[in-house]
């Protein structure tokens, strides 16, 4: 059955029993789509590789790392820069993931 199109009984009606199995299969998708495992983890590097972040599923803060190197007292301003950046590419990582597993549920609504 294509996009969009809904089965029909034999007098045209909508065919209930299709609908609510339609429905059955789309919520069970949904759930499924929603058990992603907890210890799934998305990472985000910025400057070069000089600051790593890593997040859970959930969007959490796990981890940061800082190298030495990106430590400089004198500036501190671009350190807060390149840790931003690493966390919203491990948030974009996981919002990507996310999204994959959604992708195609509600395409034949």
């Amino acid at each position: 059955m294509a996009a969009g199109e809904h089965a029909r009984d034999e007098h045209g009606q909508p065919d209930l029993d299709a609908l609510l199995e339609q429905a059955r299969q789309l919520t069970h998708g949904f759930l499924a789509a929603q058990q992603t495992p907890a210890d799934k983890e998305f990472t985000g590097v910025a400057s070069g590789g000089l600051v790593t972040a890593t997040v859970s599923a959930a969007g959490r803060l796990e981890h940061l790392e800082i190298s030495p190197v990106a430590a400089d007292p004198d500036h501190t301003e671009a350190l807060a820069d390149s840790v931003l950046t690493a966390v919203r590419h491990a948030h974009g990582a996981a919002a990507a993931a996310l999204q994959a597993r959604f992708a195609g549920l509600t395409e034949h609504l």
